[in-house]
């Protein structure tokens, strides 16, 4: 019998089991189908501090998300960071803190209503997801 675990996240398998009688060779086959969770570890020690999206008509960062950290980012990598259901590639990196550059006003209107997300940081080879809540901030 052999078995991977190279699954890959939030997907659909079908596996197919035959089993065949030793002495009468006769088989039977059963078909199970799962799907694989999208779920990362939590992090023991690092944790998102603030998140905060900033409103169109701020004076500074407008229409930015600006995330910041328990720790500084020289001790972890960003791997990937969502906003809702919208990946974020294009951000400024600080000493525990990033921000987003300026959000469509499409993907900006999803975060202010949903105000949820993740990031995804690698640590010492290991993923983990950190979630986050939005608040709304003027500046």
């Amino acid at each position: 019998m052999s078995v991977t675990n190279s699954f890959e996240r939030n997907t659909d398998y079908e596996v197919v089991v035959t089993a065949r009688a030793q002495n009468t060779y006769i088989t039977k086959e059963s078909t199970a189908s799962f799907t694989t969770t999208n779920d990362y570890p939590v992090h023991p020690d690092i944790i998102v501090l603030e998140a905060k999206l900033i409103t169109p008509n701020s004076q500074y960062f407008p229409g930015q998300l600006n995330v910041t950290f328990s720790e500084e980012l020289v001790n972890f990598d960003i791997e990937k960071w969502v906003a809702v259901d919208y990946e974020i590639t294009n951000y400024s990196i600080y000493n525990s803190s990033v921000s987003s550059s300026v959000l469509s006003e499409e993907n900006y209107n999803a975060l202010a209503a949903n105000k949820t997300g993740y990031l995804l940081i690698e640590d010492n080879g290991v993923v983990y997801q950190l979630n986050y809540e939005v608040i709304l901030e003027t500046n």
